[in-house]
């Protein structure tokens, strides 16, 4: 999963001029610092829910407004993409959808005849199906790259290319080109945390947390939600053109929040924003006043601390410590520390878990 230090700007192909701010409050002071705001990003607990915040598009709207459909790596996609490969096809270049669903059907008459060797072979080898996996927070931030047309931002001739290429695909096509994009995968994966461990993926219990993005947009006076999760864009109604759409999305934001208990603290939202060290430059250059051109320099500075801030921020999480902890446990272990430590540890544990019980 990506948090927002992975969406600095520069780290997606070729995008310029944007990056993406936290928000800690939905006040408007907050929204005013950052302005123009492009799009929000919303992370929340996944709960089940089939009430919509507005109706799914289905007209010719959606040749407008791009929307992808997230793909999961299921036990069926895989055996798609072994079949596909076993006779030569490439499922981008499928922009027929009824080749693909033909593809699919043939993949679910013949499951029964797979051999052990290619189930084996299938969860051996998920890696080289070139699909990528845990795209949430990726897809949301290119939901709402691909549907700006701000002059302060520039897709760049990767996405560029990749949003003419997937222009006549439907939502779940472009899902599967964005999961098989070798730009966007290695982007994607370059965040990826370095383990030790493989861990066997399981679908979520009713018990797990289950954490999920979604995308708020303004396309053409009316502002949209675009979840992959859903059949389509969703038209959540009108919108201010300019600045101020936000104000659109706060309600439906803050009713969203309004579902879950008191004390749920489980949420996230973010806004892609012009460059602000680029914005604070234009700025400064139309600027004659001594103090503001201060004030300006004093913010340009700044930023260029945060990205280097979060620069050093990446590479300690990516950073693989756990051989550094396999090494001193083993050490501890030899000199008979180990055990004592843990028993003292699981002692606190304990306690604290019985005051938390008695509150």
């Amino acid at each position: 999963m990506l948090d927002k230090n992975d969406m600095i700007p520069g780290e997606h192909p070729g995008v310029k001029g944007a990056q993406v701010e936290e928000l800690w409050s939905l006040d408007d002071e907050q929204f005013n610092e950052l302005m123009p705001i492009h799009g929000l990003i919303f992370l929340f607990k996944w709960v089940q829910d089939d009430e919509l915040s507005g109706n799914i598009v289905q007209d010719n709207r959606l040749d407008k407004i791009f929307f992808a459909k997230q793909v999961h790596l299921s036990e069926r996609l895989l055996c798609v993409l072994y079949f596909s490969q076993q006779h030569g096809l490439d499922l981008v270049q499928i922009i027929d959808k009824t080749q693909l669903n033909l593809t699919c059907h043939i993949v679910k008459e013949t499951r029964i005849q797979l051999s052990y060797d290619v189930t084996r072979e299938l969860s051996e080898n998920r890696c080289k199906w070139k699909v990528i996996n845990n795209a949430c927070a990726t897809q949301a931030i290119l939901s709402v790259l691909l549907n700006c047309k701000h002059a302060d931002i520039s897709l760049g001739p990767n996405l560029e290319e990749f949003k003419n290429f997937c222009q006549s695909f439907d939502a779940n096509m472009r899902g599967l080109a964005l999961s098989n994009s070798d730009v966007i995968r290695e982007v994607h994966n370059s965040f990826s945390r370095q383990t030790l461990f493989e861990y066997d993926s399981k679908q979520a219990s009713k018990d797990d947390d289950v954490f999920h993005f979604v995308s708020y947009v303004p396309i053409d006076g009316r502002l949209y939600e675009l979840d992959g999760l859903k059949d389509g864009p969703i038209d959540l109604g009108p919108c201010s053109v300019g600045k101020q759409w936000v104000q659109a999305a706060k309600p439906i934001i803050q009713k969203r929040i309004n579902k879950y208990n008191e004390g749920e603290i489980h949420f996230n939202l973010m806004a892609i924003v012009t460059d602000r060290k680029t914005l604070y430059e234009k700025q400064k250059a139309n600027v004659c006043d001594p103090e503001e051109l201060e004030r300006l320099q004093a913010l340009i500075e700044e930023e260029i601390r945060k990205s280097k801030r979060y620069q050093i921020e990446n590479i300690r999480r990516k950073h693989n410590y756990l051989p550094l902890i396999m090494e001193l446990l083993k050490i501890l272990a030899k000199e008979g520390k180990l055990v004592p430590l843990y028993q003292k540890a699981k002692e606190k544990a304990l306690e604290k878990e019985s005051k938390k019980n008695k509150v």
